[in-house]
């Protein structure tokens, strides 16, 4: 393999621990707003928390599309197996 098929799967493979991370914390935090919800009639503290929640939420996305990969590729083509000529 060339460093550029070890640097692109490594990106490949950062992307995909990047969307993974990203549906787990959403899914938690989705949980947390659930049961904030359930405990009673007073919504105003939930609506509070989805609106700080949301700049977090933009983070972790641009991390799943941007930092995973750039780290994915620069691992895999440091430690990738290297050509041979």
């Amino acid at each position: 393999m060339s460093t550029t098929s070890n640097g692109t799967i490594g990106a490949i493979i950062g992307l995909a621990f990047g969307l993974a991370e990203y549906l787990v914390v959403t899914r938690i935090i989705g949980r947390a707003i659930a049961v904030e919800a359930a405990k009673g009639p007073d919504l105003s503290g939930i609506d509070q928390f989805e609106r700080r929640m949301r700049p977090i939420k933009g983070a972790l996305l641009a991390a799943a599309f941007v930092a995973m990969p750039t780290i994915g590729y620069f691992v895999g083509n440091t430690f990738g197996p290297q050509a041979t000529p």
